[in-house]
């Protein structure tokens, strides 16, 4: 008897036994064969649980026969839920996620993003490259020079060592003020004034951001008005679908210290979002004779409600309302240094910019309606305006004895020319009959429009079709306050009268349409496409006796451009997901007012490969711009006079190389490797000679080489993963540059040297709520020149921390 009762309770362990099960699966972002890492799994609620490794790989054991729920959650991905019958001892399953742009459906992702995120890169023409909420926190930055370097074609002259005011170019573009890209955020143009003055003053705030997105070659003649380097759209926190937020908070050196914050939900039909960033610092230079900080203060807030129609409604529809603010106070000026004194201490600054001084507003508003009227049909039209405000109140001349202005830049250029005025700037002398001019560069910009966009797929054929109704505009209305320096302090002299120094108004009026057609042929896509830009450039000048705006002494310049923007690229898809792409567009950016100034135009090629596995994927691009002409702006900020006229360039040329390479080694089934390559090649010359008084090019002679470009870039980040404990470690090289148009070896003063920076990222999951980082930039504490440009020689950032926490609920 015993016997029997013996066998038959090792027959039930062993049924037992075989009810057991280990689950393995293997997460993968949707419609693409590239795996994710750092997804929670979680099971039956939290019983059991694992995170996916650096292949997207998961394995949780001791689950029994039978249904169960599983949850699978990551940053920047929309959380999955699925139930899966386990009836095996080894069940193994594949699970797809969708990135967290916005909803469903996919149209709406196209409504913001111009790649459709990771998911979509495969699909549109033109090399294009994606920026996940994952990867930013991973590069854990608030500055946007500092997350742009990992893309390939991206050249960026630093500015503030913070990144308020960015100077990038793409593809050899030019970088003076972002003036030669098109910046968008959620697809709507967002320069002050995109088409009437360029230069991108405001930059939205990248540490808001779910994503960054940056399109090149032809996949950009769908957005314009700048279709030569490429465009960078800015993706916004998107609105949840279910009660989610997350608090961050944060600090480090210069004592900097930043709070994000947001929260939404979905209540039926409605949802909403409400989200806040916020960022200040004390600085990290020190003015002369003054304790005064050369920091800032940054704040964000923004808000978002969106009415969707009912999942069981005949048509698809949405509306969503977007508003958002913007304001920043920085101690910043445009007074760099004397090379001499920039080598004994690059940073400090003269006592003559102790009161300089940016302050400024930004609001947006944006009504974005999509509707579905018909399969696969889409139509959306959005209306915006962006209202910017800005006062950068700083030193621009030193007014000698005999009433004479000398600019700060021609000061510094010839200090030895100039012993007294340079006296007065370091605050070393004090003033008898002579003043330091400090203008009010007060201005107030416009711009809003209606865009549409109609979207519509047959079998293999795909249509797009748009029309943006657009105006902006440029309000100067500026002053000059004369200062004495009396040991080492400036003292308010005369105050000038508001409107005299510059009085007028630039706008731009522009209706711009777009046409594109693509097909697959099996293996092949071509995508062809033609855009249509007519604009109307205008200025108003009230001049600097009339600050009533009365009409006494107004005078008027006009410039009508019409241009046709074609493009074509055609792609070859082969070996499973890897593809040959080759396309050829027209390159377009506006002229200025002034009727003789000739719009940009040049002619751009790119041929390139891409490959998209589970652990692998990167590309290698060849480009070459052809220009007829060149256009060149006079630019307070690249050493010009800042009268924003541009000048004519003539024909030039630019090309270059980009490789992006992403791959992760996994060295046990919890612990892998994460590699990242970018480099860029990239050389641009002038084809024509001439003469001009920009101070960048002045005497140009036939293969001269274009100022303020790196032939070589590069970034590398590598590190050491396990789910939980991330540890990056990343290197950038910019090579030298030169300052002014040259050939041949550069010489010392007009030269940028090249650098090496060092820097490191650690991020800690405690859970999958909470998070903590830490990160160091510039390691090694390498002291580094960045421009001499707009005035005098200026340094990038010295070593510094951040420290940070994050929630998410």
């Amino acid at each position: 008897m015993r016997i029997t009762i013996l066998v038959a309770l090792l027959a039930f362990a062993n049924i037992l036994n075989a009810q057991i099960s280990t689950l393995k699966g293997k997460v993968l972002i949707s419609q693409t064969k590239r795996s994710i890492s750092e997804i929670n799994v979680i099971v039956d609620g939290g019983v059991y649980y694992d995170i996916t490794n650096g292949s997207g790989n998961f394995a949780i054991s001791g689950l029994s026969y039978g249904i169960h729920n599983i949850t699978l959650s990551g940053i920047g991905f929309k959380t999955l839920y699925k139930s899966v019958i386990i009836d095996s001892s080894v069940y193994e399953a594949s699970f797809y996620m969708v990135e967290d742009i916005i909803d469903l459906p996919i149209v709406e992702v196209n409504a913001q993003s111009g790649t459709g995120g990771m998911m979509g890169s495969l699909t549109k023409p033109g090399s294009s490259h994606y920026i996940s909420l994952k990867d930013l926190k991973e590069i854990n930055s608030n500055n946007p020079n500092e997350i742009l370097q990992y893309i390939p074609g991206v050249q960026i002259q630093e500015e503030d060592g913070f990144g308020l005011r960015p100077n990038i170019g793409l593809r050899a573009s030019g970088s003076e003020r972002s003036s030669k890209i098109t910046i968008m955020e959620d697809g709507i143009l967002s320069a002050p004034a995109p088409y009437a003055a360029s230069s991108a003053y405001y930059f939205p705030t990248i540490a808001r951001m779910s994503a960054v997105e940056i399109m090149k070659g032809s996949s950009q003649i769908v957005y314009g008005p700048y279709t030569v380097g490429g465009v960078i759209n800015l993706i916004s926190t998107p609105i949840p679908t279910e009660f989610k937020g997350r608090i961050k908070l944060g600090a480090g050196s210069f004592g900097s210290r930043n709070i994000h914050a947001s929260f939404g939900n979905k209540h039926g039909n409605i949802s909403y979002l409400l989200e806040t960033f916020q960022y200040n610092a004390e600085g990290f230079k020190k003015i002369d004779f003054s304790d005064n900080e050369t920091g800032f203060d940054k704040k964000d807030y923004l808000g978002k409600i969106k009415w969707t129609s009912s999942p069981e409604a005949v048509v698809y529809q949405s509306i969503e309302f977007k508003v958002a603010e913007t304001k920043e106070h920085s101690d910043e000026t445009y007074l760099g240094l004397r090379y001499n004194d920039f080598i004994a201490d690059p940073y400090r600054r003269y006592a003559g910019s102790q009161i300089d001084e940016m302050n400024t507003r930004h609001r947006q508003y944006n009504v974005k309606y999509l509707i579905n009227p018909i399969k696969n049909l889409y139509f959306q039209a959005t209306g915006y305006r962006n209202n910017f405000n800005r006062n950068w109140y700083k030193l621009d001349n030193v007014k000698n004895e005999s009433g004479a202005k000398v600019g700060i830049a021609e000061l510094l250029n010839e200090a030895d020319s100039y012993v007294k005025e340079y006296g007065l700037l370091t605050g070393r002398s004090s003033s008898g009959s002579e003043s330091l001019d400090v203008k009010a560069n007060n201005r107030k910009y416009l711009s809003q429009g209606i865009q549409t966009k109609g979207n519509y797929s047959i079998k293999n054929h795909s249509f797009e079709i748009g029309v943006r109704f657009h105006y902006d505009e440029m309000d100067r209305y500026q002053w000059v306050d004369e200062y004495v320096m009396n040991d080492g302090t400036m003292q308010l002299s005369k105050a000038g009268l508001h409107g005299t120094e510059s009085n007028r108004i630039e706008s731009a009026s522009a209706i711009a349409s777009h046409l594109q057609y693509s097909v697959n042929l099996d293996k092949w896509t071509i995508t062809t496409g033609i855009r249509n830009e007519r604009m109307t450039i205008s200025r108003l000048d009230y001049g600097k006796n009339d600050p009533q705006r009365i009409g006494n002494d107004i005078s008027n310049r006009e410039n009508q451009v019409a241009v046709w923007i074609p493009g074509i690229n055609v792609q070859y898809e082969f070996l499973n997901q890897q593809q040959v792409f080759g396309g050829v567009h027209r390159g377009f950016a506006p002229p200025s007012s002034t009727q003789e100034t000739e719009p940009e135009l040049s002619v751009n090629y790119e041929i390139g490969y891409r490959l998209q596995k589970s652990e692998l994927y990167g590309s290698v691009v060849a480009f070459y711009n052809d220009y007829s002409n060149l256009l060149g702006d006079d630019l307070a900020s690249s050493g010009g006079s800042g009268n924003g006229d541009q000048y004519n360039g003539g024909k030039a040329m630019a090309y270059g190389v980009e490789l992006s390479l992403n791959y992760t080694k996994s060295i046990t089934n919890g612990l892998w490797v994460p590699l990242q390559l970018q480099y860029t090649y990239s050389d641009a010359e002038f084809a024509t000679s001439f003469n001009s008084d920009f101070e960048s090019w002045m005497s140009v002679a036939k293969g001269d080489k274009l100022p303020y470009l790196a032939n070589h870039t590069m970034s590398f980040m590598t590190g050491i993963k396990n789910g939980k404990l991330g540890i990056n470690l990343s290197l950038n090289y910019t090579g030298a540059m030169r300052t002014v148009a040259g050939q041949g070896p550069i010489l010392l003063e007009h030269k940028i040297n090249g650098r090496l920076l060092v820097s490191s990222n650690v991020n800690y999951n405690i859970n999958k709520d909470i998070s903590l980082t830490a990160g160091v930039h510039n390691l090694l504490n390498k002291q580094y020149a960045v421009a001499s440009r707009p005035a005098g020689w200026r340094p990038g950032a010295p070593r510094n921390f951040n420290f940070g926490v994050e929630a998410r609920f």
